[in-house]
């Protein structure tokens, strides 16, 4: 079973949603497989990479998708000090910083910081340092 399954069963759970519904959830999330093509113009052929099993994730473009995000990122906000405050959509997510001290701003900045990188590590997430500002 893939972790974010683990992660959805807790919080499928804690929403009270029934046995039912998260067999439902379990059948639509394990057992994915991807695999890459790749063509190549000059020799006017396909190739193939093997099948590899998907352990993490959501299909891109699924209706599911936009909730079990936010289900995922549902206790995101609590790991954030005082100091700042998370905005969050399907869309993304913004932390929004002020102070009127520039050392306790970057203080605050790198506490921050440091709590976030824990929690993408414990919930197998990354940052997409390209849309990262």
């Amino acid at each position: 079973m893939i972790v974010l399954i683990l992660i959805s069963d807790y919080l499928l759970k804690l929403y009270v949603i029934s046995d039912k519904n998260r067999a439902l959830y379990h059948s639509y999330l394990d057992n994915r497989h991807c695999r890459a093509a790749k063509h190549n113009d000059s020799e006017n052929s396909n190739k193939v990479s093997s099948s590899a099993k998907v352990r993490y994730g959501v299909p891109q473009g699924s209706v599911l998708r936009p909730l079990l995000f936010l289900l995922c990122i549902n206790d995101l906000p609590k790991i954030i000090n005082k100091t700042s405050a998370p905005a969050v959509s399907t869309d993304g997510t913004s932390i929004l910083f002020a102070h009127f001290n520039l050392t306790d701003f970057n203080k605050n900045i790198h506490i921050v910081y440091a709590a976030l990188n824990k929690w993408f590590r414990a919930n197998h997430l990354s940052l997409n340092f390209t849309e990262t500002n």
